[in-house]
């Protein structure tokens, strides 16, 4: 390492610092010398030591101050005993007689030390001493990690294109360190590997996740101070590369992968062993093209599934040719389709393709994730008919093109009033908000007569790109390919061509086998956690923003409390906080044919479970598990061991079971149905998400009254009505999950319910004893939620489930103010005979 002096990374020009907590400032320099480091007012000395590191301890500091941190060394040209800031002191009032002639000896003194270059020696001449300075501005104020997948990582660049208010507004103390994506599997960083500190104004928003944007800006606007964002998340990472390897060792099914992804270095090689051999399959689909005059032409319907249309897709792999002809006729108001640029929406398709219009390629996308939104240059379109072809990579199951999505033409960007979004977060009381408004910058929307031009001009085509360690960073963490879309406005097209409809479709290409995994480093146990999250410990924050758990419904997700339990647990304990917030988004609502029948239900209950504490209870056996005699799948970490103990007795688990219960405290998990999208998995609407969460951070964190409580089923009674009990109807016995002085309490449901629309709910389910589900219906009456007693005799109904599906009806069940119902399942503990049952 450099002799050089530095601060750790994360301390670059405009990073925001927490404030009313301790805070630690480390770096690196010469060793054995003296570091003197001033943060405001407060100034703190400190030896460096024989491996170069130094770090010191700053009193809490308040927010709304804008400081300068410095670090100097002062180094001795005499003698390197005087390595120290009071000899240098002294020494600094002696000056030589001729300076331009410095002895020889004082010279290779410092030459020794790797002080000085060519470019240092006009200092080093002008005294006795040679000081090191650095310097950065900080900013003090609220910080925030957060953490996850891609729905937190999805940048401001991507969700824009549905969102185009989350380029209305700015905020120069709204500021973000995305720490970029490495993999790593030996030891802690001291530092981030990479990272980048931006603030949300002008072209540097399009970096920003555009959840934390929305809820950094309604933090802005109910605290005033500074907001830090620590960006710590990377696309399609399970959560077990989030975990240490003490807690991932615990769980044997992750046992394989730790025992091969032991070494970076052999991580490595396995990762590019596997693009070798998915490469290799894609050359064969090249390979294996056949000429256009040897293809057999048929009729697909789009948007759709590809399997169920045709024989010939059913298991295929290869590439597809699909193409359609439009005709545009000649409009008023399109003089000249060539000077006319488009956007070609195509939705999300399996896996990869290239998209040509009329022989002109306009995109290709390389996963199946990213939405097809594909820029049309000018020239491409003209009058009369015009060709648009799909080639499509099939390399998985199931294909499919726009499942549940559109396909429109977009011709001509139409001028848009961009004054009609709506503001975030009206305020409750205009002098609380004044009183708390930052006193150095404020965060200001972007004024009526500006707002058009600033929209336009947000992402320029030659947007400011920054460099980190020799890479490009735009965005996601990794080189991601992100829709290239010209920045104008197609919402308000002169013309918009619906493409769904009757396509024409051909085999390419046919390939036996399926396109072999690749190895993703980034995925692999312990992976992230060493490699990112190891890098930002000793960097002091308020709460953690978590929002995973898409890449954990397959089959391992029974096992996703206890381990979301281990993770927050070794968080907490190497950012030496035992209480550190977290803050747990549930997952959404999604049409997930990869997942288990009833994965991303399980996965949801887990989170929400996590919060709600109930130790020592597991979850009911599923529908396939009911025929085999076994412990029911584990809950908690104590759960777990019984499951492991009964199930591989050869298999100890190493974690103590009292080290992590089932009850986690500190942490609260935010109800997010009704922001997703059943087909796609990645929603543009983090707005509301983004809300919800700064309500909860304002509540646990600040102490703030709750507004929004959250209405919880709890059992099932046999109401009364006129001294009689109701025939044929159970009323829902509610609760309500709201904050007290930062804790989360269950009290009494003192509201209304409802649903979104006014219809009645969906999402009812009786299930049996012997695993058949049967359709309950529901109803709300006064504000109250009702269901129907089932046909079957009440031994036979084992639960009451309600949203316990991949993708639930949009029907939800929500409280006047909007917030959700969790899904739930009610055990049968002797209905109706009892008056209530049990959650």
């Amino acid at each position: 390492m450099s002799n050089e002096l530095r601060l750790a990374s994360i301390f670059s020009d405009g990073c925001v610092i927490q404030r009313g907590m301790p805070l630690k400032v480390w770096g690196w320099g010469t060793p054995h010398a003296e570091v003197e480091v001033t943060l405001g007012s407060q100034n703190l000395r400190k030896t460096i030591d024989s491996n170069g590191y130094w770090e010191v301890w700053f009193k809490p500091v308040r927010g709304n101050e804008h400081l300068s941190l410095v670090a100097q060394s002062y180094i001795s040209l005499y003698r390197k005993e005087y390595d120290d800031i009071e000899s240098v002191q002294r020494l600094k009032t002696y000056r030589l007689p001729d300076p331009e002639n410095l002895p020889d000896y004082m010279e290779e003194c410092a030459r020794d030390l790797g002080l000085i270059s060519s470019a240092e020696r006009v200092m080093q001449k002008q005294g006795l001493c040679m000081s090191e300075i650095v310097l950065c501005t900080c900013y003090v104020g609220e910080v925030f990690v957060c953490a996850g997948q891609s729905n937190m990582e999805l940048p401001v660049s991507w969700a824009s294109a549905s969102d185009p208010s989350l380029l209305q507004w700015e905020d120069s103390l709204l500021r973000q360190c995305k720490i970029f994506t490495h993999a790593r599997f030996e030891g802690l960083l001291a530092e981030p590997h990479e990272s980048l500190w931006d603030s949300y104004v002008g072209s540097e928003r399009r970096r920003f996740s555009a959840l934390a944007a929305w809820f950094g800006r309604a933090m802005r606007r109910m605290l005033g101070v500074p907001i830090g964002i620590i960006n710590i998340s990377a696309a399609g990472s399970p959560i077990e590369a989030w975990m240490d390897h003490r807690s991932a060792s615990s769980f044997t099914h992750l046992g394989d992968q730790l025992r091969k992804f032991r070494s970076t270095r052999s991580a490595r090689a396995l990762a590019e062993q596997s693009v070798q051999d998915v490469n290799d399959w894609r050359e064969r689909c090249v390979q294996q093209r056949r000429d256009e005059q040897d293809l057999s032409w048929f009729s697909i319907e789009l948007p759709g599934s590809l399997t169920s249309q045709s024989e010939a897709l059913n298991e295929y792999h290869g590439e597809l040719l699909i193409k359609r002809n439009i005709v545009l006729p000649k409009r008023c108001a399109i003089d000249n389709y060539k000077q006319v640029s488009a956007l070609l929406d195509l939705g999300t398709m399996t896996d990869a393709d290239e998209v040509c219009i009329n022989g002109n390629s306009v995109g290709q996308t390389s996963d199946r994730y990213t939405p097809r939104l594909y820029y049309v240059p000018a020239g491409v379109l003209h009058e009369g008919i015009n060709e648009i072809v799909i080639r499509l990579r099939v390399e998985g199951e199931n294909p499919h093109v726009a499942y549940g999505q559109q396909m429109v033409l977009r011709v001509g960007d139409g001028a848009q009033d961009l004054d009609n979004i709506e503001e975030l977060w009206k305020p409750r009381d205009v002098k609380y908000y004044l009183a708390r408004r930052h006193r150095v910058d404020r965060s200001r929307v972007v004024r009526r007569q500006t707002r058009y031009v600033k929209a336009k001009r947000a992402l320029p085509n030659e947007v400011e790109q920054k460099i980190v360690r020799g890479h490009v960073r735009d965005g996601f963490s990794h080189d991601k390919e992100l829709p290239e879309i010209q920045h104008m406005d197609f919402s308000r097209s002169v013309q918009v061509i619906d493409l769904c409809g009757e396509w024409q479709c051909a085999v390419l290409s046919l390939i036996p086998d399926a396109c072999p995994s690749e190895v993703v480093v980034d995925w692999q146990p312990t992976a992230l956690y060493y490699g990112m999250v190891s890098g930002c410990f000793n960097f002091a924050v308020r709460a953690v923003l978590w929002y995973q758990g898409e890449s954990n419904t397959g089959e391992d997700c029974r096992w996703y409390q206890p381990m979301l339990e281990a993770m927050m647990k070794a968080w907490r304990k190497n950012w030496q906080v035992k209480q550190l917030p977290f803050f747990i988004v549930q997952l959404p609502e999604y049409e997930d044919q990869a997942a288990s029948l009833e994965g991303w239900a399980t996965v949801r209950d887990a989170q929400w479970r996590v919060m709600d504490a109930f130790p020592g209870e597991s979850l009911m056996l599923c529908k396939e598990e009911q025929e085999d005699d076994q412990l029911s799948p584990p809950c908690t970490m104590r759960d777990y061991t019984d499951f492991i103990a009964k199930n591989d007795t050869d298999t100890a688990i190493k974690v103590d079971c009292e080290e992590v219960s089932g009850a986690v405290e500190n942490v609260v998990t935010v109800v997010s149905l009704g922001c997703g999208d059943p087909y796609d998995l990645h929603p543009s609407n983090k707005r509301s998400l983004g809300e919800r969460l700064a309500s909860t951070a304002m509540a646990v964190v600040m102490g703030e009254d709750d507004t929004t409580p959250t209405p919880v089923a709890v059992g099932l009674e046999r109401a009364q009505q006129n001294g009689k009990p109701v025939k044929n109807w159970m009323r829902v016995a509610v609760e309500a999950d709201q904050f007290h002085y930062g804790k989360v309490v269950r009290v009494l449901w003192d509201e209304q319910l409802c649903t979104y629309s006014g219809k009645a709910p969906q999402g009812f389910e009786w299930v049996l004893t012997d695993g058949t589900i049967v359709h309950a219906q529901a109803r709300i009456t006064q504000g109250e939620l009702w269901v129907k007693d089932p046909v079957k005799p009440w031994n036979e109904i084992r639960q009451l489930r309600y949203a316990w599906m991949n993708n639930p009806p949009r029907e939800f069940v929500i409280g006047t103010n909007t917030t959700p119902m969790p899904p739930f399942r009610l055990h049968n503990e002797g209905w109706p005979e009892s008056t209530v049952a049990s959650v």
